[in-house]
């Protein structure tokens, strides 16, 4: 289903011509003798909330305060800071958890930088004995938001089972370009991209996406590109992407991908082939298998 949405400075607009009102939000993280507590101020009306401020993070060690500090906008080089929940009381920005199983627990800050439809980023603090103080980082790549913190293959690590946004709005609007699987392992303040060691999952995120595909190949109007690039990921992670490519240019012959809809850019037909495999080699997706 395509789902439209309204851009955020159209958001903000609505939500500063209503009636607002000023709140603070504090979100708690504890596990074992680590707490970690994030904090903002933010305003909210009937269209939501916004204005986003005072962001700060403590991290308590055994009782005692190790981090202190206030969150600035120079995380993200320059964007703006706001947290990934923007208030949602449903999800939470901050976590506490022993992401690599050396009975050291690490914390995590989720944050937005602003946009319609992107980006999130992620703050990380690890413990350094050496140093005796926690070490910050803000991870690269980013993590979309929320994603999932679980232990996939039962090996004592947790995964982060996300997506790759980096296929938004590369072959249409946002809601044209759906984001292939993406799973990553946490390696002392850097994310390694392990996602072609879950074929099985890879696998059925491409199933959804081809089934997608080849319902709304039948929808006037509609375009099919973005499906079909996110099919195409997750298939070579699966180990299945020659077969995949195969269908990708069996779309093309059936004119699937030369369809021209009014306001849509980006590569058509053969243009949009040649791209595409360009683009999965420079993210790393394309193999020879």
């Amino acid at each position: 289903m395509r789902i439209r949405t309204l851009p955020l400075g159209l958001v903000i607009a609505l939500a500063v011509a209503a009636p607002a009102s000023a709140a603070t939000r504090t979100e708690t993280s504890t596990s074992g003798d680590v707490t970690a507590t994030f904090t903002y101020d933010y305003k909210k009306s009937s269209f939501g909330t916004y204005d986003f401020s005072n962001l700060h993070v403590t991290i308590d060690r055994a009782g005692i305060r190790m981090v202190d500090e206030a969150l600035e906008d120079t995380q993200c080089n320059g964007c703006s800071s706001w947290p990934a929940d923007q208030g949602s009381k449903a999800t939470q920005s901050v976590t506490t958890r022993d992401l690599d199983a050396d009975d050291e627990l690490e914390v995590l800050v989720d944050l937005y930088s602003g946009g319609a439809n992107c980006c999130w980023f992620s703050v990380s603090y690890r413990f350094d004995e050496a140093q005796n103080k926690y070490v910050k980082k803000v991870l690269r790549p980013g993590l979309s938001f929320p994603y999932v913190l679980k232990d996939i293959d039962k090996n004592g690590i947790p995964e982060f089972r996300s997506v790759d946004y980096r296929f938004a709005y590369k072959y249409g609007s946002n809601a044209d370009t759906p984001r292939p699987l993406r799973i990553f392992n946490w390696d002392a303040g850097k994310l390694v991209d392990v996602t072609i060691g879950f074929p099985r999952l890879a696998a059925l995120d491409a199933a959804d996406m081809y089934k997608g595909y080849l319902h709304y190949r039948k929808v006037k109007d509609v375009n099919v590109r973005g499906l079909l690039a996110a099919y195409l990921a997750d298939s070579y992670n699966a180990g299945n992407g020659r077969t995949a490519w195969r269908r990708v240019v069996a779309a093309y012959r059936r004119g699937d991908v030369n369809k021209k809809i009014p306001g849509d850019i980006g590569p058509h037909g053969k243009a949009y082939l040649q791209s595409l495999r360009r683009f999965l080699k420079k993210l790393g997706y394309y193999h020879t298998k």
